[in-house]
């Protein structure tokens, strides 16, 4: 990261003198916690980055508050760190969602096995589709999804739990509609 991109965003050159001093003494410790919460190098990156972007916009409104009270901009920095992480891992969740489900549901689409089951489970909700793909399509454990979605095992149980019961009502409904 280059400190002349965010100095840009800056009205004044006292400002940007302070800026980089502030880059400077906080990049590598940002881009720690960030790497340590991602563990992926380019998205601890775009954290820091976008944490500095926040930073620079509104530095204005924060400018005393770093001759002053020093751990309190620390800690300011590291607030703003920590919602581009969630911000991040949030995008994450729901782009690895809609890639499973295209990837997943479109390949039994025509499985001569399971005639109707593409059709299924396309009544069932987002996450319910995507935990029973991942659980029994193609074998992964509870802690492995809990890992890919970011949530608990529990959590994961329980999905697993509620999409089974969506499944069954949808078929208990194909069923009487058949009678």
């Amino acid at each position: 990261m280059f400190v002349d991109l965010f100095l840009a965003l800056l009205d004044n050159p006292e400002d940007e003198r302070l800026f980089a001093i502030i880059f400077e003494q906080h990049v590598n410790e940002l881009y720690r916690i960030a790497f340590m919460k991602l563990k992926d190098a380019h998205d601890a990156e775009d954290a820091v980055q976008a944490t500095f972007i926040a930073l620079a916009k509104n530095f204005h409104k924060i400018r005393g508050l770093y001759d002053s009270e020093y751990p309190k901009f620390k800690g300011y920095l590291v607030t703003i760190l920590e919602n581009k992480i969630i911000d991040i891992l949030r995008y994450k969740n729901r782009h690895h969602a809609e890639n499973y489900d295209v990837l997943q549901v479109s390949s039994l689409k025509d499985d001569p096995e399971y005639p109707g089951l593409y059709e299924i489970l396309n009544q069932l909700n987002e996450k319910a589709r995507i935990v029973l793909l991942l659980r029994f399509d193609l074998g992964f454990t509870p802690k492995e999804i809990a890992k890919q979605m970011n949530v608990s095992v529990w959590t994961v149980y329980k999905w697993i739990e509620q999409a089974r019961e969506a499944l069954a009502e949808i078929l208990e409904i194909e069923e009487d509609e058949e009678r």
